[in-house]
């Protein structure tokens, strides 16, 4: 039951996970959400297209910081989100571990 209870947070989180990463994507690439291209200064980016496709909190800061507002809160909450799938994948790994392979018989 546990290991069922936890394969389902799982489930949403990583789908939530991979929606919203998929419209920030576009979003930053089709420039309808991309902040001011002079965060950029110093990077090595010239635009949003290489953030966009990476679109990983690391190289997201990285590349253009963490400036206060809508911007540094979104960073604080998927990295929390990411941080939360990988314990919840621990977790289901310790509650249910994976079945052992099968060993193939050589033929005689």
């Amino acid at each position: 039951m546990a290991s069922r209870a936890v394969r389902l947070v799982l489930i949403i989180m990583t789908i939530f996970l991979a929606l919203t990463a998929f419209a920030g994507g576009i979003g930053l690439i089709a420039d309808l959400n991309a902040p001011s291209l002079y965060m950029l200064k110093g990077s090595l980016f010239h635009n949003y297209i290489g953030p966009g496709l990476a679109l990983f909190e690391f190289v997201e800061v990285m590349a253009i910081g963490s400036p206060p507002g809508i911007a540094r809160d979104l960073q604080i909450f998927y990295f929390t989100l990411g941080s939360l799938i990988v314990a919840f994948s621990i977790a289901f790994r310790v509650v249910k571990p994976a079945a052992p392979r099968p060993t193939q018989a050589t033929p005689a």
